[in-house]
């Protein structure tokens, strides 16, 4: 007998519950999460600064920098989520470990640790991009300090 993913081998060794909610769970976040960045990517806009040509400039700047801004924080949403993927697996390889699976937990287990440390990089990664950010709006000659503070949502 072949097994394919995780959920099925706890399910054959008389687990379920929460190894039946976790992809649930996962494709609900992620819904979630989509619905929420289309809900901030349809904020009115405001006009920026006062002569013409800062307007363009302005609006343009602050349109590249919003969606940056939701990349860059998105990123670090990710990470947190594959942080959270990673402790449920650990936990579940852990908890079958002792009761059922013995060292098909543990591996279990090892793997959710990688998974726990790949969303640390992911996240990192996404927190790098939002300073760099930072640094990019704080140096633009083209916005006012109202702009910075906007663009930063500070």
């Amino acid at each position: 007998m072949r097994i394919s993913c995780l959920p099925e081998l706890i399910m054959i060794q008389g687990g379920g519950g929460l190894a039946q909610l976790l992809p649930i769970l996962i494709i609900g976040g992620a819904i979630a999460w989509a619905v929420v960045a289309i809900i901030k990517s349809r904020r009115t806009r405001e006009p920026i600064g006062e002569g013409e040509r800062v307007v363009d400039e302005a609006t343009a700047l602050m349109t590249r920098y919003r969606d940056a801004y939701l990349v860059a924080r998105a990123t670090a949403t990710i990470g947190k989520v594959i942080k959270g993927i990673g402790i449920l697996v650990v936990a579940l390889g852990l908890g079958s470990a002792g009761q059922y699976l013995g060292g098909i937990g543990l591996l279990v287990a090892l793997v959710g640790g990688l998974l726990y440390c790949a969303g640390v990089l992911v996240g990192a990664q996404g927190q790098v991009l939002l300073a760099s950010l930072d640094t990019a709006v704080n140096s633009s000659p083209f916005l006012t300090n109202e702009d910075r503070a906007r663009a930063m949502s500070l």
